[in-house]
């Protein structure tokens, strides 16, 4: 009898994760043009405080250079970092409050234009045209020694405690571009999925503390357009790697195209036969120009009960 590789559902780690990286990568760059606007009592230092403040010590934020034209409403960031502290990570552990996953984040760079000033100093919202990130590295590290995937989205709380001062962040479109994403087991070590060359397109994206509840939107978005050069995971026990390439995704073709899949063995055939308890075939399989109609994108990257 052959035995199949355990089914896995990678997408609802993926829905997590963008989500967490989206979320804090609008919320930290509307935070910066915020403090930055208010300069003349705000200085950059505050950044850093701010940040490590709402995590309770467990984040930190640095980055090179920041540009900026308050008339033009033109914001550049480059080579931001956040990354998360790990003695403070294990305090909070410790007090059986830790977080599901914790995050590393690199950003080449990060352009914001069209920010409407006067809504940031008068109404405490960031309000802007388009908002891009290019050649992010992001690290998800799950802290579950048992589950590489993480548990819900952040509640309404932490929607407003990352906020902060601010009511609302928008912006008609956010591009993420040259994405590179693996997720780690921290506990094990061992690697989860790797997600490289990631683009994503999201229109009208709003963040407040209302978005996570609003069913018609994903990753913030009313509309999302998602592809991934390669997409690389591992099955349940192990013995075999999927790899799928040239995945597209769009929320308003509902349209998923994939150019290959595959499942090969991940070990050699000595070492897979000693791995099983039983003896077992080994088998590798292949499929190309994978087209599904009709998909419904939030349905598609739905927790599994």
């Amino acid at each position: 009898m052959q035995t199949k590789p355990k089914k896995t559902k990678p997408f609802p780690r993926l829905k997590i994760g963008v989500s967490i990286v989206i979320f804090l990568l609008l919320a930290i760059t509307g935070g910066i043009w915020y403090w930055n606007t208010h300069k003349k009592t705000i200085i950059k230092n505050k950044l850093e405080t701010a940040v490590r403040e709402k995590s309770d010590g467990l984040y930190k934020i640095k980055y090179d250079s920041l540009a900026m034209d308050e008339i033009g409403g033109y914001l550049s960031i480059s080579n931001m970092n956040l990354s998360y502290d790990s003695t403070r990570y294990l305090a909070i552990k410790k007090s059986g409050k830790g977080p599901a996953f914790l995050l590393n984040i690199q950003i080449p760079e990060i352009s914001v234009s069209g920010v409407k000033t006067p809504r940031a100093l008068l109404e405490n919202e960031i309000v802007g045209r388009k908002l891009e990130i290019k050649n992010p590295v992001i690290t998800i590290f799950y802290t579950n020694p048992g589950s590489e995937t993480s548990g819900d989205l952040p509640r309404q709380e932490v929607y407003e405690q990352i906020l902060g001062n601010l009511d609302l962040i928008q912006a008609d479109t956010v591009i993420v571009s040259g994405a590179q994403i693996t997720t780690t087991n921290r506990q094990t070590g061992k690697k989860g999925m790797h997600l490289k060359d990631v683009f994503i397109t999201l229109v009208d994206v709003k963040v407040d503390s209302l978005s996570s509840a609003d069913s018609t939107r994903m990753f913030f978005a009313k509309a999302s357009n998602i592809s991934f050069g390669q997409v690389v995971w591992s099955s349940a026990n192990k013995l075999y790697t999927y790899n799928a390439t040239g995945i597209s995704v769009s929320s308003a073709t509902r349209l998923l195209r994939m150019k290959s899949f595959r499942i090969v063995p991940a070990l050699n055939e000595e070492a897979f036969v000693k791995a099983l308890a039983t003896q077992d075939d080994r088998f590798e399989f292949s499929v190309s120009n994978i087209e599904i109609q009709n998909v419904n994108l939030r349905e598609l990257f739905e927790e599994e009960n």
